[in-house]
């Protein structure tokens, strides 16, 4: 959970009510965790002004419309978790091979 993007924190623990806990498959369901894993925008996106200060305050894709990369990165916060950014699974599995291998062989009984 420590490198997958958190806000709200839905997106991080979004795998355990839908991933088949053992099959060694995670799943991330939701329509923008592709957009968030991959680490790029994807758009069109057509800025919403909330306000009056000139700034979009978000953006939206019309429903149903493909969205395909802008070649732009996708700006993560860290505050609430320091690692977050893209490819989450290939960066926690590189930080973390040799637990990862302890646990799989102590789950077969192998020592």
């Amino acid at each position: 959970m420590d490198y997958t993007p958190a806000d709200t924190f839905m997106l991080a623990k979004s795998p355990y009510a839908a991933s088949d806990i053992g099959s060694g498959i995670i799943v991330y369901p939701g329509p923008y965790a592709h957009y968030m894993y991959m680490g790029e925008v994807y758009g069109p996106n057509i800025p919403v002004f909330d306000d009056n200060s000139g700034t979009p305050t978000r953006f939206f894709s019309r429903p149903g419309e493909r969205k395909t990369p802008t070649g732009r990165a996708i700006q993560y916060k860290t505050d609430k978790n320091a690692l977050a950014g893209p490819f989450w699974a290939e960066r926690m599995k590189a930080d973390h091979i040799d637990d990862i291998v302890r646990e799989a062989k102590n789950a077969a009984g192998i020592k």
